[in-house]
């Protein structure tokens, strides 16, 4: 029997090197990356019904409405064979978006329990200097706040509710980026997904 394709999440609060990291896994792993902070940037720029109700909600450091962005990320996983595995970065964001991102995987008949989440650990004040620092207009200091706000309030709990159901790794990111990826993936290589 061949090995599930890998489903990697790759999760954490803003600043934590999702991005990055994500990046990488995708190449070194030769999975497909889904980014939905790019997807949603790029809508965003488009003069399009969506493009034009998606960008005040980036604007003011908000999240996308769940059935939207469940709705984006439903699409991009419905263009892959199933055989090909995928790194998710930037979703789920809430515990409903989790509930969603499960139920899709189980429609699209890829083994919802075979996906890995890779947490990002890394410490407030780090985040914020990492967000400030790396100067996107987007990231003035109010809402550098109002994001790290609502990921306590809405995607920390994410990391309990999909326990369930995912196997979630916890990683120190507040480390050098090629040392975070070393260690990403030698946990991944000791990693048994749910059954």
């Amino acid at each position: 029997m061949s090995a599930a394709p890998r489903q990697l999440v790759v999760f954490g609060g803003q600043g934590s090197g999702k991005g990055t990291q994500a990046a990488r896994l995708a190449e070194q792993l030769d999975l497909e990356l889904i980014g939905t902070g790019d997807v949603l940037r790029q809508m965003a720029k488009e003069d399009t019904p969506s493009g034009r109700k998606i960008a005040p909600i980036i604007q003011t450091g908000q999240l996308v409405p769940d059935d939207m962005i469940s709705g984006i990320v439903g699409r991009q996983l419905e263009r892959l064979p199933t055989e090909r595995g995928f790194v998710l970065e930037g979703y789920p964001r809430t515990v409903n978006q989790s509930e969603q991102l499960q139920a899709t995987l189980e429609r699209l008949e890829r083994t919802a329990s075979s996906t890995v989440l890779v947490n990002l650990d890394v410490p407030r004040d780090v985040l914020q200097r990492r967000l400030l620092d790396r100067g996107r207009h987007d990231d003035t200091e109010e809402l550098i706040e109002e994001r790290l706000r609502l990921y306590d309030e809405r995607t920390a709990p994410v990391l309990e509710a999909v326990a369930s159901w995912v196997r979630v790794l916890h990683v120190d990111g507040n480390q050098p980026v090629e040392t975070v990826t070393e260690t990403i993936t030698k946990q991944l290589n000791h990693v048994q997904t749910k059954a």
